[in-house]
């Protein structure tokens, strides 16, 4: 049991959420939201809490979305060999070069994927690329440790932006695309990684 679900059940003030599970007594802290700005809290709510939350983010700038824009689905389709994509390393790879070209020299970024060999083949293609690898603070090698991992990897922390790689684009990997999105536990923590913007990258149709 985690240390929230424990305060939770002691907690005095809260509601009810009805589950699938039966009813679950949620405390009033997690009602309002301050960790992200939207359109993370609109999926966070809406996959995790049936609608429940407050939105309680104040809104602040973002030097990576004043370089990239605003939060966006880019659709990426092609070949795949399981659940590697290359197309989608070599987008979120040319949104990492963008802002280390516009001199964003130490991006508050995460790159995060819900698969062990989606995240190692992004390392590769970083640590690979001499335009990004060169540039990157404190080394490639623990740049690419730190910053780009599964959803696993990053929960508990949180940075400026997500960059998304879904993987698994073709009909053999539904499978692993169901084990990703069902429960909705990896994509809230997935998403709410993500203080000011939020990156998707891969296959709207998969």
């Amino acid at each position: 049991m985690s240390a929230q679900a424990l305060a939770d059940r002691v907690s005095w003030f809260g509601t009810s959420l009805n589950t699938a599970d039966g009813d679950l007594w949620i405390g009033s802290p997690l009602r309002v939201h301050r960790r992200c700005e939207e359109p993370m809290f609109k999926i966070s709510n809406h996959v995790a809490y049936d609608g429940l939350m407050v939105y309680g983010t104040r809104s602040a700038t973002s030097n990576i979305g004043q370089i990239l824009g605003k939060s966006v689905w880019i659709n990426v389709e092609g070949e795949a060999v399981g659940k590697w994509a290359e197309d989608e390393g070599r987008v979120a790879l040319h949104l990492l070069l963008t802002l280390l070209e516009k001199g964003l020299n130490d991006p508050d970024i995460f790159v995060i994927t819900p698969f062990r060999i989606v995240s190692a083949k992004l390392r590769e293609m970083v640590r690979r690329n001499p335009s990004i690898a060169k540039r990157l603070p404190g080394g490639v090698w623990d740049w690419t440790n730190n910053r780009i991992g599964t959803i696993h990897t990053f929960q508990g922390k949180g940075a400026d932006t997500v960059v998304l790689v879904l993987g698994a684009p073709l009909g053999v990997s539904v499978g692993a695309r169901r084990w990703a999105g069902n429960p909705p536990n990896l994509l809230n923590v997935a998403v709410t990684r993500a203080k000011r913007r939020l990156y998707v990258v891969g296959s709207h149709r998969a």
